[in-house]
């Protein structure tokens, strides 16, 4: 991937996991507690078992964290990280996991998404992921399309990772004047993909990082909209964002998601769940990001252990009937440098790198293919 589209003074701006504040205000790298996971794997990545009948899956004990909530600069690209609060819980899931719900499909019938399971990446590794995920948010090249086509995975169009249709003013974003034209000619690139693609992601955290407008986001969407009329809209929403009593979702979007997934539970991943929910417009419904990352490392196997718990209850909340969730993304594949792209700084890990933890990511990605 390249970044002549990426004012790096605005990187900040572009990545749920950038440190912003797509995290709880805990996080599991201190924990107390023991975490166990029934494993029902053949041994290495890739070779899980494809089904979860049985699979026993829990948290246990006191977990105290001492996270870390950060907030950015988005004109500077600054951090600032304080508090550390304590979470405990016991979350654990157990038996088969139920294949009712709420779908959406869309696209080409070769490539049926009825329920979808992925990650975000921020390079290409598609031959990693094929065969236990139908969709992926990643670079949005054409190049990519034709690659995730061959390997019957639907891409989520990164909007911000090909083209950037916003500037600077202050300390936001604002379409600039010349917004349509810029997309437009990226609608026209990629309008021969549009069977294979599954939907568009104009920007992460919209409110929160970029501190775009309503006005602004539905005036992108809404183009978006006009090229590609029957593909879905998703963008995720920092937790402080759907905390605010004012906060309202705005209407063109058609899936939505919130960032709170560093918790030392999975209840305390999910406790803003209820709220957005609430939010809801009609017809809108909702995905969920699963925890595949850490902005503390290294992970201890208790931490990994942890995080292949949560894998299944979300999947499990994800498949409850009456639940309005249409599929996960995993934040994020691949690690990444903490200053990425620039040089230097910390490598934070992502789900590959989590030797405990990738085969059940696996498994339960294998068991949502399995089921559609």
């Amino acid at each position: 991937m390249t970044t002549k589209h990426l004012n790096l003074r605005l990187v900040p701006l572009l990545f749920c996991g950038l440190l912003i504040a797509c995290g709880d205000d805990s996080e599991s790298s201190e924990s107390n507690g023991s975490t166990s996971v029934a494993t029902a794997t053949n041994g290495g990545t890739g070779d899980a078992s494809t089904t979860m009948a049985g699979m026993t899956t829990g948290t246990t004990g006191d977990a105290s964290t001492g996270g870390e909530s950060t907030t950015g600069d988005s004109s500077t690209g600054g951090e600032s990280t304080s508090g550390g609060t304590s979470t405990t819980g016991d979350a654990s899931t157990t038996g088969e996991v139920s294949t009712t719900g709420d779908t959406s499909t869309t696209g080409d019938e070769n490539i049926e998404v009825n329920f979808f399971y992925g990650h975000f990446m921020l390079d290409n590794y598609l031959e990693e992921v094929e065969g236990h995920t139908n969709v992926v948010l990643g670079p949005s090249s054409v190049e990519f399309l034709q690659e995730a086509k061959s390997r019957g995975i639907k891409p989520i169009v990164w909007i911000s990772m090909q083209i950037y249709p916003w500037q600077p003013v202050g300390d936001h974003l604002e379409l600039r004047p010349d917004y349509l034209e810029i997309w437009n000619a990226y609608a026209a690139t990629i309008a021969p993909y549009a069977d294979d693609i599954y939907g568009f992601f104009p920007h992460d955290e919209p409110f929160w990082a970029a501190k775009l407008s309503t006005a602004d986001q539905d005036a992108l969407n809404q183009a978006i909209k006009a090229s590609f009329p029957d593909k879905p809209i998703l963008t995720c929403f920092a937790w402080p964002t759907i905390n605010d009593d004012d906060f309202v979702i705005p209407s063109t979007y058609d899936i939505v998601s919130y960032n709170n997934f560093y918790g030392s539970s999975f209840e305390s991943d999910v406790q803003y769940y209820e709220t957005l929910k609430s939010k809801l417009m009609p017809g809108q419904t909702m995905f969920l990001i699963g925890d595949g990352f850490s902005y503390k490392p290294p992970l201890s196997d208790q931490d990994q252990e942890l995080r292949a718990a949560k894998a299944y209850q979300a999947y499990e909340l994800a498949r409850t009937p009456g639940e309005p969730l249409v599929g996960i993304l995993n934040f994020i594949w691949n690690g990444y440098n903490s200053q990425w792209p620039g040089p230097g700084g910390d490598y934070l890990p992502g789900v590959r790198d989590m030797p405990l933890a990738v085969d059940h990511f696996i498994q339960v990605g294998q068991t949502a293919l399995a089921e559609q």
